[in-house]
């Protein structure tokens, strides 16, 4: 339960995350592209270079999309961990 827990946790901040740069990004003209990011994270830290890889390309896959909660590979781990992430 905990590492789906966790996961379900690491998916919302970096969701959280992503969004408050894009808001930025529109609110400053800096045109930041959020997928490119991801990408440039992977290559300079020590976060767990699959799962930026995966957001990576669920911004590649779809540039305007909303909140990574809504792609459709995100989505369905949300919902797979969300019952222990209710428990932990």
């Amino acid at each position: 339960d905990v590492k789906a827990a966790l996961l379900a946790s690491k998916i919302t901040s970096y969701a959280q995350g992503m969004n408050i740069i894009r808001a930025k990004s529109i609110e400053q003209g800096w045109g930041v592209d959020l997928g490119g990011l991801a990408r440039i994270w992977k290559g300079g830290c020590i976060i767990r270079a699959g799962f930026l890889d995966d957001i990576a390309k669920a911004y590649r896959a779809n540039p305007e999309l909303a909140n990574l909660m809504v792609d459709p590979d995100f989505a369905k781990r949300l919902a797979a961990s969300e019952a222990a992430w209710r428990r932990v």
